[in-house]
Protein backbone atom coordinates (compact mmCIF):
# COMPACT_ATOMS: atom_id res chain seq x y z
CA UNK A 1 0.00 0.00 0.00
CA UNK A 2 3.20 2.27 0.66
CA UNK A 3 4.23 1.95 -2.88
CA UNK A 4 0.49 2.38 -4.49
CA UNK A 5 0.28 5.88 -2.36
CA UNK A 6 3.37 6.98 -3.01
CA UNK A 7 2.66 6.77 -7.09
CA UNK A 8 -0.66 8.02 -5.76
CA UNK A 9 0.59 11.29 -4.37
CA UNK A 10 3.56 11.81 -7.12
CA UNK A 11 0.76 12.00 -9.60
CA UNK A 12 -1.05 14.38 -6.97
CA UNK A 13 2.03 16.40 -6.56
CA UNK A 14 3.31 16.61 -10.37
CA UNK A 15 -0.55 17.48 -12.12
CA UNK A 16 -1.97 19.17 -9.38
CA UNK A 17 0.15 20.71 -6.10
CA UNK A 18 -0.72 24.17 -6.90
CA UNK A 19 -4.30 23.19 -7.01
CA UNK A 20 -6.36 23.63 -3.96
CA UNK A 21 -7.10 19.84 -1.99
CA UNK A 22 -10.42 20.06 -4.03
CA UNK A 23 -8.40 19.98 -7.42
CA UNK A 24 -5.32 17.59 -5.38
CA UNK A 25 -8.80 15.12 -5.14
CA UNK A 26 -9.92 14.99 -8.34
CA UNK A 27 -6.79 14.18 -9.86
CA UNK A 28 -6.52 11.31 -7.13
CA UNK A 29 -10.04 10.49 -8.46
CA UNK A 30 -8.99 10.21 -11.71
CA UNK A 31 -5.82 7.85 -11.34
CA UNK A 32 -8.12 5.73 -8.97
CA UNK A 33 -10.42 5.30 -11.66
CA UNK A 34 -8.29 4.33 -14.17
CA UNK A 35 -6.48 1.83 -12.02
CA UNK A 36 -9.46 -0.03 -11.61
CA UNK A 37 -10.30 -1.79 -8.22
CA UNK A 38 -7.43 -3.88 -7.06
CA UNK A 39 -5.21 -2.79 -9.98
CA UNK A 40 -1.79 -1.16 -9.53
CA UNK A 41 -1.80 2.30 -8.77
CA UNK A 42 1.58 2.45 -10.04
CA UNK A 43 1.45 0.96 -13.15
CA UNK A 44 -1.41 2.80 -14.08
CA UNK A 45 0.71 6.25 -13.24
CA UNK A 46 3.45 5.29 -15.55
CA UNK A 47 2.13 3.58 -18.11
CA UNK A 48 2.71 5.34 -21.68
CA UNK A 49 0.69 8.54 -22.69
CA UNK A 50 -1.18 8.52 -19.15
CA UNK A 51 0.14 11.50 -17.40
CA UNK A 52 2.42 13.67 -19.10
CA UNK A 53 4.90 14.31 -16.11
CA UNK A 54 6.10 10.48 -16.48
CA UNK A 55 7.84 11.61 -19.65
CA UNK A 56 10.29 13.97 -18.31
CA UNK A 57 12.79 12.46 -16.44
CA UNK A 58 14.46 15.95 -15.15
CA UNK A 59 11.23 16.26 -12.44
CA UNK A 60 12.27 16.53 -9.08
CA UNK A 61 9.89 17.07 -5.79
CA UNK A 62 11.21 20.25 -4.88
CA UNK A 63 8.64 20.86 -1.97
CA UNK A 64 8.73 18.24 -0.06
CA UNK A 65 6.04 19.71 2.52
CA UNK A 66 3.57 19.56 -0.20
CA UNK A 67 4.60 16.14 -1.37
CA UNK A 68 3.87 14.89 2.59
CA UNK A 69 0.42 16.33 2.83
CA UNK A 70 -0.26 15.04 -0.65
CA UNK A 71 0.90 11.54 0.91
CA UNK A 72 -1.21 11.42 4.09
CA UNK A 73 -4.21 12.91 1.24
CA UNK A 74 -3.58 9.85 -0.79
CA UNK A 75 -3.67 7.41 2.31
CA UNK A 76 -6.88 8.59 3.23
CA UNK A 77 -8.26 8.36 -0.28
CA UNK A 78 -7.14 5.07 -0.55
CA UNK A 79 -8.39 3.69 2.93
CA UNK A 80 -11.72 5.75 3.05
CA UNK A 81 -12.71 7.05 -0.55
CA UNK A 82 -13.41 10.14 -1.32
CA UNK A 83 -17.23 12.71 -1.36
CA UNK A 84 -16.11 14.20 -3.86
CA UNK A 85 -15.28 11.58 -6.35
CA UNK A 86 -17.38 10.88 -9.58
CA UNK A 87 -16.75 8.29 -12.68
CA UNK A 88 -14.21 10.52 -14.05
CA UNK A 89 -11.05 8.76 -15.93
CA UNK A 90 -9.79 11.99 -17.57
CA UNK A 91 -8.51 15.61 -16.83
CA UNK A 92 -7.14 18.50 -18.98
CA UNK A 93 -6.45 21.75 -18.06
CA UNK A 94 -8.68 24.54 -20.20
CA UNK A 95 -5.71 25.72 -21.81
CA UNK A 96 -5.92 22.60 -24.09
CA UNK A 97 -8.13 20.52 -26.08
CA UNK A 98 -7.00 17.18 -26.29
CA UNK A 99 -7.78 14.97 -28.72
CA UNK A 100 -9.70 12.42 -26.75
CA UNK A 101 -11.80 14.98 -25.39
CA UNK A 102 -14.76 14.97 -28.07
CA UNK A 103 -15.30 11.40 -27.24
CA UNK A 104 -15.73 11.53 -23.54
CA UNK A 105 -18.75 13.08 -21.97
CA UNK A 106 -18.22 16.40 -19.55
CA UNK A 107 -18.98 15.23 -15.74
CA UNK A 108 -18.08 18.71 -15.00
CA UNK A 109 -15.61 21.88 -15.11
CA UNK A 110 -13.50 23.35 -12.13
CA UNK A 111 -12.47 26.52 -11.65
Amino acid sequence: MFLAALCLAGNMYFEARGEPTDGQILVAEVTMNRAGTGADICATVFEAEQFSWTNDKNLAIDEPEAFIQLMILAYELMNNGCDLCTTATHFHTRDVEPYWAEHLTLIGAYR
